[in-house]
């Protein structure tokens, strides 16, 4: 689970992060973003998390702001000196509104209530079930055709051909489609190479597996090194790895 903080006030701050660590540990807690240009920026340029604690005063203004200029698709528990913006909070995705100073019985039943929403399974019998929905969408060649993702309803498939690349980062597994849009899954970047084409995938380095068809650019640099831009991809420090440049070209000309 990956929890976002949004708060200005350092102390605020440092005490949620304290009270999430000691009831969720095995949570992974993003930077705290501090102000509505940095939040937008950050839900912008990263994966979204499974949910944000989001102060509504902000130092550039209320974080209503944020819901305007960027699309919010994640649950929000607010949090707040002030009780009159209850109303408008409850109209953009929040899921508990928790007054100032923050009490920790408080926020533990907010997140009581948070994971109460998701899906009623206990995380391995949720796991055998996708291992065995992935394996009933895996044809008899054992090139996998569809991949299936946890929503925040449910499940929903994916064509493995709308698969531009698949990234690995802070230990989790990113999986982005060529309309831009992203998915978390549960399995590692090997196990996903095993199981896609061959032929229309390629493991690049120990962070990134693509579809050939999102190669947007390749450069061949005197060193030896092969540097490559991918479509959607904001990452443009990407390199072939040198153990994998000569299997990578073969499979470009095959």
């Amino acid at each position: 689970m990956i929890a976002l903080i949004v708060e200005d006030e350092t102390a605020a701050a440092r005490q949620l992060v304290n009270m999430l660590r000691k009831l969720r540990p095995d949570w992974h807690i993003c930077p705290v973003a501090e102000s509505i240009a940095e939040t937008v920026q950050w839900l912008t340029n990263n994966p979204h998390p499974d949910i944000i604690l989001m102060d509504i005063q902000l130092s550039d203004g209320d974080c209503f702001t944020i819901f305007k200029q960027t699309a919010v698709k994640v649950p929000v528990i607010f949090t707040t000196a002030y009780d009159e913006y209850a109303i408008r909070a409850f109209k953009v995705n929040s899921i508990d509104y928790l007054l100032k100073p923050i009490e920790e019985a408080e926020l533990s039943a907010a997140l009581d209530k948070y994971e109460s929403l998701r899906p009623l399974q206990a995380p391995d019998a949720a796991g055998d079930q996708l291992k065995k929905l992935i394996a009933s969408l895996t044809p008899a060649t054992g090139a996998r055709e569809r991949m299936m993702f946890r929503t925040y309803n449910g499940m929903k498939s994916i064509d493995c051909n709308d698969i531009a690349y698949i990234k690995a980062q802070d230990k989790h597994v990113y999986v982005y489609t060529f309309d831009g849009e992203m998915n978390v899954t549960d399995q590692s970047l090997d196990e996903l190479a095993e199981t896609l084409s061959a032929r229309t995938f390629f493991r690049i380095n120990r962070k990134y597996l693509c579809h050939i068809k999102a190669l947007q650019q390749i450069r061949l640099h005197s060193n030896g090194r092969t540097h490559i831009l991918l479509e959607h991809c904001k990452d443009d420090a990407i390199f072939v790895s040198h153990s994998r440049s000569a299997d990578f070209r073969r499979w470009l000309d095959s």
